[in-house]
């Protein structure tokens, strides 16, 4: 937390100073909470999922190979608009794109309230879950297992 928390502070300076990024108070809230959730969900899921890699040379591979493609049909890099419906259906599912939507929402000038977006706080809530039951799952010793 320490970590994300580090960068958040540097990445907001660095937008605020360079390209004017305006840090909105009022969705404060919605940001903050966003981020946690962030943070949880990835952070469990890639200690859970750390146990599938046979080894750290494949370990870029396999984040590159599952990340990657899911970052495009999320509209990451670019809007939506023509994309076909089923891998907007399939990126609503994962939880880069509910991610990004909820801290573009905290940036954008037009949300009203703290920024909060139920949908998208729920579908991280989730995910979170998944993340600690795979890594609590994948954590655990065999039995019988000394040490």
């Amino acid at each position: 937390m320490a970590i994300v928390l580090a960068m958040t502070v540097i990445t907001l300076a660095l937008g605020a100073t360079l390209y004017g990024v305006h840090i909105r108070s009022a969705t404060l809230p919605g940001l903050i909470v966003t981020l946690m959730l962030g943070t949880a969900v990835f952070t469990t899921l890639g200690i859970g999922i750390a146990r599938l890699i046979p080894n750290p040379e494949a370990a870029p591979v396999v984040v590159n190979l599952t990340v990657f493609p899911l970052t495009f049909i999320s509209s990451v890099w670019f809007p939506e608009s023509g994309m076909p419906k089923a891998l907007v259906d399939i990126a609503n599912v994962f939880p880069i794109r509910p991610l990004a939507d909820a801290l573009e929402r905290a940036f954008n000038p037009y949300t009203a309230g703290a920024g909060f977006h139920p949908q998208d706080l729920w579908t991280l809530a989730i995910w979170a879950v998944v993340g600690i039951f795979l890594m609590l799952r994948f954590l655990r010793k065999p039995l019988g297992e000394a040490g």
